[in-house]
């Protein structure tokens, strides 16, 4: 996992479920969650892949998964805590 420097970490607390320029909407459930290509791409091998196909529409409907863990996946994303990547690392 890459180190990053603080202002880069601020900016991507900055960006957790903020709808502002937000790409990409995953929908976990009956709850619709704002999230970034950007920081997916970076953050993520799984949803890089998946981003990549081609085959992606604006919102992607998770299935297997609970609006609550969804969201904490995200928030790891973000906030690179290494206890998410360790939980979630058959989704990364």
């Amino acid at each position: 996992m890459e180190i990053q420097t603080e202002k880069e970490q601020q900016i991507l607390k900055s960006l957790f479920l903020n709808e502002e320029k937000a790409d990409i909407t995953f929908k976990v459930q009956d709850k619709q969650f704002p999230a970034h290509r950007e920081v997916l791409l970076k953050k993520s091998k799984y949803f890089a892949q998946l981003l990549n196909s081609g085959q992606v529409e604006f919102t992607i409907e998770i299935q297997d998964c609970d609006e609550q863990t969804f969201k904490g996946l995200l928030f790891g994303l973000n906030c690179e805590l290494i206890v998410f990547f360790r939980m979630f690392k058959s989704f990364i």
